[in-house]
């Protein structure tokens, strides 16, 4: 690795916690990187590990990793060591999020385990440079998984990096295990990087609270339910009916799990635009006591943040016009740029307006397997608000 002497302005902002520049952040001065160069660079009296790519569309093309000097296949071992100390008490005998990217030191790189899979999903250069040594450090911890890249294109993309070939078959199925619920899905049918354990905690608490006070949670909706988490969570918690939505069609997945919790349980999946939804339903008079609402994120850039707060207006207008008196509300989301602030006074604001009177009952972040270094890290995305509606 070769040396690059950075100037004090561009350590100082090291050295308050700056772990990324973009391309127009960093000095003209500074000497042109191949894609995914590991370097060191060093100041006056301090010097820190790092990579960079040049060729990176609207993501950062510098990564400052820490003060480590050592070559880049240790440090990822040693990182991935740390991340797997971190959880080992968390989520035993479960799926979870073993590597979380910048959180964990290893910026672009995501590790997912489950039953019998893990997998790996990389979007930096300079992981991708030592894609074939991560795979085998996966096979080290997992020999007896079956161990697979899930690259994205659409965020490799921003980063300029090839396509590899498929390892996975669109039909090979992944069991997940969560909060005691077994769920199976094709490789080809997964979200992301499979499943989003990031609302795990928020889940537990959200199954706990209909089941420990007295509450009427007879039909419930799950808005945006992709393999029904919380719907079928509910259900769990004592609720007859489930009706599940999403645009994406996981109708067998989700009536099979179903018959695993209850086989009493009516669960219903509607493959439909959640707005048409909810349109429908306020036509037809339909009213639920328990709504789950967890979209996709609404923007994927500040730039749009105006257009996110007026998605969830136009949903939240519409969800309160569908709970019958003494219901139960989740108003979760993943959109990052939108804090807890923001969204709770979206939700009070609606029920305002629909004559609602709100009780806010919790409020949850994201789970533990996704670490975080403080409220305003940018790894900082998942919101959770439990409300009691009359």
């Amino acid at each position: 690795m070769r040396t690059i002497s950075i100037d004090s302005a561009m350590s100082a902002k090291i050295k308050t916690g700056k772990r990324s520049f973009y391309q127009k952040e960093v000095p003209a001065t500074f000497p042109s990187l191949t894609p995914g160069e590991w370097f060191i660079l060093k100041s006056e009296i301090d010097s820190w590990l790092a990579y960079g790519n040049p060729f990176a569309k609207d993501t950062p093309s510098l990564w400052v990793l820490g003060r480590e000097s050592v070559e880049p296949v240790a440090f990822i071992r040693k990182k991935i060591q740390h991340a797997l100390k971190l959880r080992a008490g968390c989520y035993k005998n479960e799926g979870q999020r073993i590597v979380y990217g910048q959180s964990d030191k290893l910026p672009g790189l995501i590790i997912d385990t489950y039953k019998d899979h893990s997998f790996i999903q990389i979007n930096t250069a300079g992981m991708d440079r030592y894609r074939n040594d991560i795979k085998n450090l996966v096979d080290e911890i997992y020999p007896k998984k079956k161990n697979y890249f899930l690259d994205r294109k659409k965020y490799r993309e921003a980063e300029s990096l090839p396509e590899f070939a498929q390892e996975w078959k669109e039909d090979e199925l992944v069991t997940i295990v969560d909060s005691g619920i077994t769920y199976q899905l094709p490789i080809g049918k997964m979200q992301k990087v499979g499943f989003y354990f990031d609302h795990r905690d928020n889940r537990k608490k959200f199954e706990s609270y209909l089941v420990n006070e007295e509450v009427v949670k007879t039909r419930a909706l799950d808005l945006f339910s992709y393999l029904g988490s919380w719907g079928l969570q509910a259900a769990r918690a004592g609720s007859i009916r489930v009706d599940f939505v999403d645009q994406a069609n996981f109708e067998d997945y989700i009536i099979e799990n179903s018959k695993i919790i209850s086989p009493k349980l009516d669960a219903r999946f509607h493959h439909k635009d959640v707005f048409k939804f909810l349109d429908e339903s306020i036509n037809e008079g339909l009213l639920w006591n328990v709504i789950i609402c967890d979209p996709p994120a609404f923007c994927k850039s500040v730039k749009q943040k105006q257009q996110a707060i007026s998605g969830y207006k136009k949903l939240y207008s519409r969800i309160f016009r569908l709970m019958s008196e003494a219901s139960t509300l989740v108003a979760a989301s993943c959109t990052k740029y939108i804090s807890l602030d923001e969204l709770t006074s979206i939700v009070e604001s609606e029920a305002r307006q629909a004559g609602k009177s709100l009780v806010l009952r919790d409020i949850g972040m994201q789970s533990k397997d996704h670490p975080i270094t403080s409220l305003k890290d940018n790894a900082n995305y998942i919101k959770y608000a439990l409300y009691s509606v009359e």
